[in-house]
């Protein structure tokens, strides 16, 4: 009888447990200041943008559900390796810093640096009329690590990009460098700062945005991988690229 009792609330606990991880959610932590990758949308104030759409389209194919955090993107890493989160989806470069830290998934887009400035001014076309400048980017980006490389050349750190456009936009600064994507977004699609701003150079680095998870979390990352392998060879990608970059 007490066989039959212990193996009774053994199969229950295993039912319980199996039902509990099919409907685990999978917590993203994203900043949504970066247009178009991701960003909020001002009439229903939802999390959208490339980088949603993607790993939405992960999530069907590797049968994830999932549940995006709004995060400041200063000490993300951090707060992944505390498991207050599963995932970062935000533009993430990656880089061997970065994954002594955490794991990566494959790339999903290359996202070079760019120099962006108001477009009346002529005086900075390339990397090295940044000389003697005030230049801003968002903290604890590749751009940031970027300008502090550079001789002669004042870094300005911003929580968000786009605290460092309106601080160029006022004059605060002289230019702004940031990802491509982003940085065509705010030059190109943006109303707000239409007509405001250009961008004066060819992206001057290569850099592969990833998906992240704690590093060793091999199960959930192989998830990611397999549905963000699908979606760019059938080509899914290429249509986001289309709708989002274009």
């Amino acid at each position: 009888m007490k066989r039959k009792f212990i193996l009774f609330f053994l199969i229950l606990f295993l039912f319980f447990s199996c039902k509990h991880e099919k409907n685990k959610y999978i917590v993203v932590a994203t900043e949504p200041s970066r247009p178009p990758m991701v960003y909020i949308d001002e009439n229903t104030k939802e999390i959208i943008g490339f980088e949603v759409d993607l790993f939405n389209a992960i999530a069907k194919i590797s049968n994830l559900k999932l549940e995006y955090k709004n995060v400041p993107w200063d000490g993300i890493f951090d707060r992944l390796i505390q498991d207050e989160y599963d995932a970062i989806i935000c533009s993430t470069t990656i880089n061997e810093e970065r994954k002594e830290k955490a794991d990566f998934s494959i790339p999903y887009i290359n996202a070079g640096q760019v120099i962006i400035t108001k477009s009346d001014d002529n005086s900075i076309k390339n990397l090295k009329d940044l000389q003697g400048k005030n230049i801003g980017a968002q903290i604890d980006t590749t751009g940031a690590y970027f300008i502090l490389k550079m001789d002669n050349v004042t870094l300005n750190n911003y929580d968000e990009v786009s605290y460092a456009i309106d601080a160029l936009r006022n004059d605060k600064i002289d230019a702004v460098i940031c990802d491509y994507p982003v940085a065509s977004y705010y030059v190109m699609k943006s109303i707000k700062y239409k007509n405001v701003f250009k961008i004066v150079t060819e992206p001057f680095t290569e850099e592969y945005y990833g998906i992240v998870v704690k590093k060793g979390n091999k199960k959930l990352l192989s998830k990611i991988n397999s549905g963000l392998s699908e979606l760019i060879n059938n080509g899914t990608i290429k249509k986001l690229e289309k709708k989002w970059l274009n």
